[in-house]
């Protein structure tokens, strides 16, 4: 296969393609060893694709992307590629090359893979932060923090392949992100982008604040043997049932981490080391990010925050006292938190954590043959506990339903009355509109408590939607008087229509002789 670049220099492609996604394949470069090309399957988005292309080749040649010295980390366009007929088809990149994903890291129990020892994945993601800050101060954003679009090295570097998916700005001129993997997108964009998609949505999607929600994610993984922060383990109550697994995205959503707040009939996943087992500075970033970070997406961490902790971090790192040579831990701790994290594991499964796979030198192998990928997402709990503690979800109702029931009634005394009187001047009318308004009210309190708030069953409720709640008694109180004028208006309508219908027919039949 052969393709053109935009000063019109042919390149010959390599049969058959190194790789082949959903999107495209890419292909070695002949004569180009260090540079590989990615040609798209589908060509009926090539205008778009060519404008997005384009632009990121302009910010690549830009002074602050130049300066950030982003492009040995980051497979990022180099030159939209064309057919023989000049018709976009792909682009020419950087040749990435690493067998280990960073989501092959998150693997637990480890694999000949995931075998990285505990300094090593600080050590990664320092370099995973410093890529990050770097493209935050050259003005642009990831969007998309899918694990397995992170390659690691055996020295520990990080590179970012599937770069024409990133959320970047050329000028005034914004190309979104139109994808990013489940579990690292932040809550205020899944918020924003109910009922649509990240292309169509109608706010702002992808920003460096949603990125340094998705770094934090994968800081949390990589320390805390692959748990995702908002994954929890399930309860059995008493009747031995647990309720039914909400997804990683909804549980982003509404904010629901068991490492940090009480979400009932769940917990924290057993494999995971004890939070306090890190130093407190760790902790309040943590904090930072998932906690305060949920509803203030600007306090969140930056990567340079981070960097600066987990260099701090990796100083403070002592070997494991119980002879593991891939455990090491915080000084100020008493004792190995992942041996202890073992060890649960261990009594949790009934069986006995085969023995530490290490990889050589305790660097990152590039062994392929993984053992397993188990990754206990959900699990539901072998024995029976105690039922969680109350959480506020009662409060969240008792409350916006008395306020909708309180404000209803005050209103039935005192304004709608001389509203529908006003209005329909007839007192069974002013009676139907007045109980019917209070009832409406109380409903659309019920229906967005129910339908339409974050439905969290943690109980953890914003404050603005407790005003939504009442809000909407008093949109659907308002909607009620509204529809029963529009329908009062629609009966005269039709009967005026049949009284004019009935003397029209009197008249031609008096005409007619009838």
């Amino acid at each position: 296969m052969n393709v053109y670049t935009m000063k019109n220099t042919l390149l010959a492609l390599k049969e058959p393609p190194l790789s082949a996604g959903g999107e495209g394949a890419v292909y070695e470069i002949l004569g180009y060893p260090n540079r590989v090309a990615k040609i798209y399957h589908d060509t009926t988005d090539a205008k778009q694709r060519e404008e997005k292309i384009t632009a990121m080749v302009n910010i690549s040649n830009g002074y602050g992307f130049r300066s950030a010295n982003l492009s040995k980390d980051i497979a990022w366009p180099m030159s939209p590629l064309f057919d023989n007929q000049h018709n976009f088809v792909g682009f020419g990149m950087l040749r990435i090359q690493a067998n280990t994903e960073l989501d092959d890291l998150y693997t637990y129990p480890p694999t000949q893979k995931s075998a990285v020892n505990i300094k090593d994945r600080v050590h990664i993601l320092i370099n995973l932060c410093d890529v990050i800050d770097r493209l935050h101060v050259a003005g642009q954003v990831f969007g998309d923090f899918n694990p397995n679009n992170i390659k690691v090295k055996a020295d520990g570097t990080v590179n970012f392949v599937d770069a024409d998916s990133y959320h970047v700005k050329n000028g005034t001129k914004e190309y979104r992100c139109v994808v990013c993997a489940p579990g690292y997108v932040a809550p205020e964009v899944i918020k924003a982008c109910k009922g649509t998609n990240y292309a169509d949505c109608p706010r702002d999607t992808f920003t460096k604040n949603s990125d340094n929600f998705a770094l934090a994610i994968h800081v949390f993984r990589m320390l805390m043997n692959g748990c995702h922060p908002f994954i929890c383990e399930r309860h059995l109550n008493r009747a031995g049932s647990a309720p039914a697994p909400k997804s990683t995205d909804k549980r982003v959503e509404c904010g629901e981490t068991p490492f940090f707040k009480n979400v009932p009939n769940y917990t924290t996943p057993h494999y995971a080391p004890e939070l306090n087992s890190f130093p407190p500075y760790i902790n309040d970033l943590f904090k930072r990010a998932f906690v305060d970070g949920h509803a203030s997406p600007g306090s969140r961490p930056s990567a340079a925050e981070w960097k600066t902790a987990l260099v701090r971090f990796e100083k403070e790192l002592i070997p494991c006292n119980h002879g593991n040579h891939d455990h090491y831990y915080w000084k100020g701790y008493h004792t190995c938190p992942y041996c202890e994290a073992d060890l649960r594991h261990n009594q949790k499964m009934g069986r006995t954590l085969p023995a530490a796979v290490t990889s050589s030198n305790g660097r990152i192998s590039t062994n392929n043959n993984r053992t397993s990928s188990y990754v206990p997402q959900n699990v539901a709990a072998q024995t029976i506990s105690s039922p969680a503690s109350t959480s506020n979800a009662g409060w969240f109702w008792f409350i916006t339903i008395a306020c909708a029931v309180l404000i209803q009634i005050l209103l039935g005394m005192y304004v709608l009355p001389g509203i529908y009187w006003e209005v329909f001047g007839e007192e069974v009318l002013v009676s139907i509109g007045v109980v019917g308004s209070i009832i409406s009210g109380i409903v659309g309190s019920y229906i967005y408590n129910t339908k339409w708030s974050n439905g969290c069953a943690s109980g953890y409720h914003e404050w603005w939607e407790y005003a939504l709640s009442v809000l909407t008694s008093l949109g659907f109180a308002v909607g009620f008087g509204i529809a029963m004028a529009l329908a009062i208006l629609v009966l005269y309508i039709i009967a005026y229509i049949l009284v004019g219908a009935l003397i029209i027919g009197a008249i031609i039949g008096a005409f007619s002789g009838g």
